[in-house]
């Protein structure tokens, strides 16, 4: 007899901001291009539906952070076992290396353990998203207000979307309908720049 087919034991389980989770699709390495559904093989017809979803997912998760919510994405996929075994074996063998574990928590996406990510990370499908209200501790406006007016400059720094860092800026009074928004992003500069990519410089600047 065979080995026993059953579902799949080890699954890849993502959450994180939509900038983060999205380019780790599968349909964002596939590419769909060429002619009506039927005359797509099964992975193209798949690919594009995925990214009708997707593109569908972008415009409510910016309907959403427009409205101040804060936003997360889901995707997973399932790993075989010898895939699964393979990678754990490494990434153990990794993380007993004292300095690439300070690498990783420094962010550090170049060392081992950022690669033996990426490698798990990678052809997700898309689950889902979830939006929720973080409302401002009490008398988070009105301090502001005060500073303010007291001519205390304040400056947030946020990880936030855009759209719902400026909500979440109008709701806590730091801006107000006098104030003048100036959005140093990088779709911004690329606007500025004639629709190619800014210079590095700038794009640094508007990332940072």
């Amino acid at each position: 007899a065979g080995p026993a087919v059953g579902p799949p034991r080890f699954h890849v389980l993502c959450k994180g901001a939509d900038s983060v989770v999205l380019p780790r699709l599968r349909d964002a390495a596939t590419s769909a291009d060429g002619g009506v559904d039927g005359d797509r093989g099964p992975q193209q017809r798949h690919a594009h539906r995925m990214r009708r979803h997707r593109d569908r997912l972008q415009g409510q998760l910016k309907r959403w952070g427009g409205t101040g919510l804060r936003t997360l994405c889901f995707a997973g996929r399932a790993m075989e076992d010898g895939e699964a075994a393979d990678w754990s074996k490494r990434f153990a063998a990794a993380w007993s290396d004292l300095d690439a574990q300070r690498k990783r928590r420094a962010g550090d996406e170049t060392g081992v353990l950022g690669k033996l990510a990426a490698e798990a990370e990678r052809d997700l499908s898309l689950h889902g998203a979830t939006a929720v209200e973080d409302q401002l501790q009490l008398g988070v406006p009105e301090t502001l207000a005060l500073l303010a007016r007291a001519g205390v400059a304040v400056s947030v720094i946020t990880g936030d979307k855009a759209d719902t860092a400026v909500n979440i800026a109008y709701s806590s009074r730091l801006l107000d309908q006098h104030t003048d928004v100036i959005a140093a992003t990088s779709e911004a500069l690329e606007a500025v720049n004639g629709g190619g990519p800014p210079p590095p410089k700038q794009q640094a600047a508007a990332e940072a």
